[in-house]
């Protein structure tokens, strides 16, 4: 169904929302701009924004990577950072 180019495509577009998850939730704790609500709820508009194209690599590849990424970066703010 795709070929090695739309792969990296898709994981290109997955890897860019995780990180602008990544960045968010970093933002929220360093300067506490963002309500936690937006912050907890980041791989759900991962989710969303996935949805809005309709493929589903698109869809893996950003829920999964959104995924990762919000698990890292609680990993290291409950790890690294004290409050």
């Amino acid at each position: 169904m795709t070929d090695g180019l739309s792969l990296t495509v898709y994981l290109a577009i997955g890897t860019a929302i995780s990180l602008i998850v990544l960045v968010a939730y970093f933002v929220y704790i360093r300067v506490g701009t963002y309500s936690a609500i937006v912050c907890e709820l980041a791989p759900l508009a991962a989710l969303i924004s996935a949805l809005t194209v309709i493929a589903w690599p698109v869809i893996v590849a950003a829920v999964g990577l959104g995924t990762v990424a919000w698990l890292l970066a609680k990993w290291i703010v409950s790890r690294y950072i004290r409050f």
